[in-house]
């Protein structure tokens, strides 16, 4: 790691959180096998606790959310590529910098590209683009971007459901880490298996 990578280190912030959870809570209930209504905000906060696990885990988002990357400064031209938390990069919102005169701009979308194929989403420049000098000061860069399979639940990958539907089960029925042999096991086999499929390790 080169003295600029880290002195450029990043940070990242959750603007806005997805609108809806991958399933409903009459699902979750049917899962549980669960009639009344009487434990219906416990099982929708070990819901939302599930998804938050599964997602961190994974690196990923599963319905749209809204997040903010900050940077000291552009990457050098030669590079050119911003790697992206949390996958998958579905669009750029805004990118805006401040100038050398203390001046908030917006970078314009004829210096660089998108890329939404690759695992971890990257914006890149566009050929023969350099971007532009900033104030040498920290966070100096801000970027705003979407992450996520879709706005709606159909858009979510099978797998995801099924293992945020078993750590649900696991925190509801449970509500304490199993024990077995004295050794303690927070996250139970099966649904390490299914979010293992699409983790993404170098975020």
């Amino acid at each position: 790691m080169d003295f600029m990578h880290k002195y450029n280190k990043s940070t990242f912030i959750k603007v806005t959180d997805s609108a809806i959870e991958p399933i409903s809570l009459s699902d979750m209930k049917l899962h549980l096998r669960v009639d009344g209504n009487t434990e219906d905000s416990v099982i929708a906060s070990y819901q939302k606790a599930a998804r938050n696990y599964c997602e961190e885990y994974t690196g990923r988002a599963f319905i749209n959310q809204t997040w903010r990357m900050k940077l000291n400064d552009f990457p050098a031209s030669y590079y050119g590529e911003i790697e992206l938390n949390r996958s998958p990069l579905s669009s750029i919102t805004s990118i805006t910098y401040v100038d050398a005169e203390g001046a908030t701009q917006t970078l314009s979308t004829d210096i660089y590209e998108i890329d939404t194929d690759s695992v971890v989403g990257k914006i890149r420049l566009k050929y023969n683009q350099t971007y532009p000098s900033v104030r040498d000061h920290p966070q100096s860069v801000t970027i705003n971007y979407v992450v996520g399979y879709g706005a709606t639940v159909a858009t979510v990958p099978e797998h995801f459901i099924h293992a945020i539907k078993l750590l649900t089960s696991h925190f509801y029925e449970s509500r304490e880490p199993v024990s077995f042999n004295n050794n303690m096991y927070e996250l139970p086999f099966s649904v390490k298996a299914l979010l293992d499929i699409d983790r993404v390790y170098n975020l």
